[in-house]
């Protein structure tokens, strides 16, 4: 079940960095997300010198602390890296500022310093222990580092200083979930709610749950019920994991709108990217289902079960080469799992006509343990039939390229024959001389013809 991850959530704190509730130090200007320069701060002095840094003023630190957070949305590693040089100058200048630490383990953590980024949330909460944010983003670190538990104590301290903060609230029900404490998970739900009814977050991470557990039909109540709360219908992930749990009830179509509607309102949702694409696959669209994968891809390199998803798409397009590719990906990726191998069977034997590489990888799947052991053995008696067939197809395509070449040359012979004996005849005409007809040879040259009549009408024919 793949949904939003933690490096994903963590990510989108970014968008929220430069609003943080109740503060005394300076707040970035609320909705102002571009920044004022693209670049970090620079000692090139300008028409007015800058102040130096234990001198800045609190308008200042804010319009820096502006640049920053709006160059940390936009989220690559070379905007990243801008924002910390601007943060590490605020970090120095103002070292009390709550908000600087705080944008400065947002910009560690997209730069994937773990351990840096952890130490500046740690920073922000010292600071200021009222900080829900910091304790939202040191949660998801610790649980990036498979510190859940860790994880869902540092939630829970950011729900008792800001008991209004439903994403945290959110943020334990989903780290319950990820441990396989699912009753444990919804309990969290409902008190969630109880307090606050109208939560999305809360509504899909309950929603998520009961998926989790199988229970279908309280996954569709709670989505319904989610829907019927205000701005749902245009919440990516309430629509996609509705449409999931539609589709794992079997309801394909109610499950295709829901996941296209979702799909239409963020066309980058990783969970939508791959719900859909799977919807697309089964029915055999693979030509739509390419640039989902494509695109889930781009956003996560790595992810295993889009490279196998992808090679099956590309497969269905045609593009063998590429499918081929995404393949050895998975398998590089995961050499222990089997489904890569089933597929690079499928792919090796009915495409490419690789036997020996098809029955290799249907052996390989065998030995990973594959649940479909006892189908592949069918494929793998299939191809050695397939592969003996194919031999005695090529020797009797060989045979018959033999016998044509061998008719190509007696033509050759014949008509070389026949050349050699009209000359012969040529030479015997010149009767002017007498001579040539007194001669056998002129006759002789006659019996070339003779002789090439001598063939059957169609010596090679009955092969």
């Amino acid at each position: 079940m793949r949904t939003l991850t933690v490096a994903g959530a963590l990510a989108l704190l970014a968008l929220l960095a430069g609003c943080p509730p109740k503060q005394t130090t300076p707040e970035p200007a609320v909705g102002d997300t571009t920044p004022t320069t693209t670049e970090p701060v620079v000692t090139t002095p300008e028409p007015r010198p800058e102040p130096k840094e234990k001198d800045l003023s609190p308008a200042e630190v804010r319009r820096r602390l502006d640049d920053a957070v709006a160059t940390l949305t936009i989220g690559t590693p070379e905007s990243a890296r801008r924002a910390l040089g601007i943060l590490d100058q605020l970090a120095r200048s103002t070292p009390d500022n709550a908000y600087v630490f705080y944008n400065l383990g947002l910009a560690h953590d997209q730069l994937g310093e773990n351990a840096q980024a952890e130490r500046a949330f740690e920073r922000a909460i010292e600071l200021d222990p009222k900080l829900a944010r910091a304790y939202m983003g040191l949660g998801l670190l610790q649980e990036k580092d498979g510190k859940t538990r860790d994880a869902i104590a540092t939630y829970r301290k950011g729900i008792e200083v800001d008991e209004n903060d439903m994403e945290l609230r959110s943020a334990v029900i989903g780290a319950l979930r990820r441990q396989g404490r699912l009753d444990e998970a919804i309990k969290e739900a409902k008190s969630a709610l109880a307090y606050n009814s109208k939560s999305l977050p809360v509504y899909n991470d309950l929603g998520l749950v009961y998926i989790e557990k199988g229970d279908l039909s309280m996954a569709r109540f709670v989505y319904l019920k989610a829907l019927s709360q205000e701005g749902a219908k245009n919440n990516a992930p309430i629509r996609t994991n509705f449409g999931w749990a539609l589709y794992l009830n079997d309801e394909p179509l109610l499950a295709r709108r829901q996941l296209e509607e979702s799909y239409a309102l963020d066309g980058r949702y990783l969970p939508t990217l791959i719900y859909l694409s799977s919807l697309y696959i089964d029915d055999h669209n693979y030509a739509d289902a390419v640039p989902l994968l494509e695109e889930a891809l781009s956003q996560e390199p790595d992810n295993y079960g889009v490279m196998v998803n992808l090679g099956i798409a590309y497969r269905g397009v045609g593009k063998l080469e590429q499918s081929k590719s995404m393949y050895e990906k998975a398998i590089a990726a995961r050499p222990n799992e089997a489904d890569p191998y089933l597929n690079m069977g499928v792919l090796l034997g009915d495409y490419f006509k690789d036997y020996d590489g098809a029955i290799s990888a249907f052996r390989t799947y065998v030995s990973r343990g594959g649940e479909q052991k006892e189908l592949v053995e069918g494929y793998i008696e299939d191809v050695e039939k397939e592969k003996q067939r194919a031999e005695r197809q090529k020797q009797k395509d060989e045979e018959r390229k033999r016998r044509e070449a061998e008719k190509l040359e007696r033509e050759r012979l014949l008509k070389q024959a026949e050349q050699n004996g009209g000359g012969a005849q040529d030479g015997g005409g010149a009767q002017d001389g007498g001579g040539a007809q007194d001669g056998g040879g002129a006759q002789d040259g006659g019996g070339a013809q003779d002789g090439g009549a001598e063939q059957p009408d169609s010596p090679w024919g009955n092969q």
